[in-house]
């Protein structure tokens, strides 16, 4: 009786694994998309802010070189 009762719990429980395992892999496989779709934003994110940043430092750069080269040549003509 105790060995029929053991072969008959593994099967329930070899049942209950098979029909677990779609609906595990399913969940795992939309985890991974959340992931992957966050992970992509903040990436996206990180990318426009430096990009940002460099297109403001390139202006300051510019305005910079404006500044002197518009000195020097107002000493000159002085």
């Amino acid at each position: 009786m105790g060995a029929m009762r053991e072969v008959r719990r593994a099967a329930i429980q070899s049942q209950k694994q098979m029909k677990d395992t779609p609906s595990k892999a399913r969940r795992l496989t939309r985890e991974m998309m959340v992931y992957w779709k966050r992970f992509e934003k903040v990436e996206k994110d990180h990318r426009k802010r430096v990009e940002k940043e460099a297109l403001e430092k390139r202006k300051m750069d510019l305005e910079m070189t404006e500044v002197v080269t518009f000195s020097l040549f107002d000493k000159i003509q002085l």
